[in-house]
């Protein structure tokens, strides 16, 4: 099953939305303690400046608090929580190639950083994202920047679109997703790349331990590119 998730925008729509109405609830709440105060106008050009600063304190510290938090960020998220190292796996032509992405978000930002790797586990391509994660017909696809060092060092972009695969239960990380790449300009315009497998490995801690894992995969295999 896919997992479909609403975007950044929408999140912090919705968090500033239930903050403001919390706000609002206060200043209510205010004028009903002290009826006597309503007709005052004075009194009521304080409440609203007062309440302005209160909400702009309180978005403030939220959004810090969540961000310095990998649970509250997670919370945040949900199933799309995707920060992290990431594995991948795809077949062109005969070939099994393979690389690792390091997925960084905040509330504001995401940011893929990755490598495809050659054989001899150097960098092969060199993938860096240059825009947000974008909702597209139940999947999301991020757009790249992507130098191709195995082809003079060209200078091209990509897109890539993941298909997030539903956890078991709810509370669950997303393990495992599906994707297709699409490449624009240079020696690989309009390659395809089909059927990619993305792995998360939530126990590595940077993109050196991910390659060690996948020197231990693939070092054997003759067809590994």
């Amino acid at each position: 099953m896919i997992v479909v998730i609403a975007t950044t925008y929408e999140r912090q729509k919705n968090l500033n939305t239930t903050v403001m109405l919390l706000i609002v609830f206060l200043a209510v709440q205010v004028h009903q303690a002290f009826p006597h105060l309503e007709k005052n106008w004075l009194v009521n050009v304080v409440i609203v400046v007062t309440s302005k600063g209160l909400y702009e304190i309180l978005i403030n510290l939220i959004y810090r608090v969540i961000n310095s938090n990998e649970f509250m960020l997670r919370l945040y998220w949900g199933p799309l929580f995707l920060r992290g190292c990431w594995s991948y796996e795809y077949t062109l032509n005969g070939a099994t190639y393979f690389g690792v992405w390091e997925f960084d978000q905040d509330t504001w930002n995401f940011q893929v950083v990755g490598n495809g790797l050659g054989a001899d586990f150097r960098s092969r391509t060199i993938v860096r994202s240059v825009s947000p994660l974008i909702p597209e017909q139940g999947g999301y696809f991020v757009l790249n920047r992507r130098n191709e060092l195995s082809n003079d060092n060209a200078l091209v972009f990509s897109k890539t679109t993941l298909l997030l695969n539903k956890p078991r239960r709810a509370w669950d990380l997303v393990m495992t997703m599906r994707a297709t790449t699409e490449i624009y300009g240079g020696p690989s315009d309009r390659q395809l790349h089909p059927n990619v497998v993305f792995e998360r490995h939530p126990k590595a801690k940077s993109i050196e331990e991910v390659i060690e894992y996948l020197r231990e995969k693939y070092a054997a295999s003759p067809t590994a590119s």
